[in-house]
């Protein structure tokens, strides 16, 4: 049998066949057992060894062999350049066998340094993969607890008091002199946002402390997210639940982004090696950044949705064509039938039968009278 890779993992060759044949079993005993020869050496000495064991076993007689050429991609890494030198001196022929210890103990030095080189890329594999992990657990945790039934409108109003927090660090900071206080950005983004803004003079600025201050308009933004409860109430919408699915699908979106950007900062950050850096380090601090702005993101996105978010309007359910006509008609005999005093009526004249009696007193039918030439 001729394998590119190890055959015969789980099974039981039987040295002549199932069912058994006593003359083939006796043949093959004969010429030695099952011989596995392999064409080149694995990069992993285990697998060499799980190979030769699939010959000579439970007592059945068998071998193995190994053929390496010096331009195979395990020796061409690793000593093919010492080993050809020593050839040359000895004077050997191209295509000639080598059979010696030192060979040998050359391809299984080759064969632990590759196993080593490997082992190091699984592990720094793993050490990047821990990162992620980590977020991963943390954001699946996150949409766990929203999914179990989470409080969404505490939530929500602690991501309008955070991010209100974070406008204040940016147009209002406490460190600074109301005087250098960015004030009429600081109502642009309130009018965008929650659709109110504020008006205080330099006088009142002054006086009210940087406390009350953020307060009272986290406290104006919070009672405008209140009064939307009632407005989807009337139309019978759980807007609780309309948030909590909202919530959902933006943490879903901006994770999915997430991951690319981190796929992408995996893919460059060995080469701050050359700045004297360790790469993981620095992609453990990189990737924590971008963790955190990226449930930002998530937190300004639910504010600006939850007081953008608008219910359609009531649809007016207009009277079909056949109803308007019938209406009408009842309408238009009605007025026939209860016409007032000064309407005209209008004078029914009686249809004639070519069989009645001549209306001129002739007593004759009228179809031999008046009615004979029509």
């Amino acid at each position: 049998t001729i394998a590119t890779n190890m055959a015969g993992r789980g099974t039981d060759i039987v040295l002549g066949g199932v069912p058994l044949d006593q003359e083939a079993q006796k043949h093959v005993l004969d010429v030695g057992g099952l011989q596995v020869i392999g064409t080149e050496r694995h990069e992993s000495r285990r697998i060499d060894n799980q190979l030769r064991g699939r010959c000579a076993r439970q007592g059945d007689p068998g071998g193995s062999v190994f053929y390496v050429s010096l331009e195979d991609e395990l020796m061409r890494l690793f000593g093919s350049d010492r080993i050809s030198s020593v050839m040359q001196k000895l004077g050997m022929k191209e295509g000639e066998v080598i059979e010696s210890a030192l060979v040998s103990k050359q391809i299984e030095g080759a064969q632990t340094r590759v196993e080593s080189m490997n082992f190091d890329s699984r592990k720094q594999l793993l050490d990047y993969d821990n990162v992620m992990n980590k977020q991963r657990q943390a954001i699946y945790g996150l949409r766990n607890v929203i999914l179990d039934g989470d409080d969404i409108i505490d939530r929500v109003k602690k991501m309008i008091a955070e991010t209100l927090e974070d406008q204040f660090n940016i147009f209002t900071p406490k460190e600074k002199s109301y005087q250098l206080w960015n004030m009429p950005e600081l109502n642009v983004y309130l009018k965008k946002n929650f659709g109110f803004s504020v008006d205080y003079d330099e006088d009142e600025l002054a006086r009210t402390p940087y406390e009350v201050f953020t307060k009272e308009i986290t406290d104006r933004a919070i009672k405008i997210y209140e009064n939307r409860f009632p407005d989807f109430a009337e139309r019978d919408v759980d807007f609780s639940e309309m948030q909590r699915i909202l919530l959902l699908q933006i943490i879903d979106h901006i994770w999915k982004n997430h991951l690319f950007e981190l796929d992408h900062l995996k893919k460059g950050v060995g080469l701050r090696a050359y700045g004297q850096k360790d790469p993981l380090i620095e992609y453990q601090k990189e990737s924590y950044l971008m963790f955190e702005k990226m449930i930002s993101r998530v937190r300004d996105q639910m504010v600006e949705y939850v007081f953008r978010i608008q219910l359609p309007p009531r649809v007016v359910r207009r009277p079909k064509m056949q109803e308007t006509r019938e209406d009408a008609s009842l309408t238009s005999s009605s007025q026939g039938n209860n016409g007032g005093a000064g309407q005209q009526k209008t004078a029914v004249i009686q249809k004639i039968g070519r069989n009645d009696l001549c209306p001129c007193g002739s007593g004759k039918k009228y179809k031999k009278c008046h009615g004979k030439n029509k």
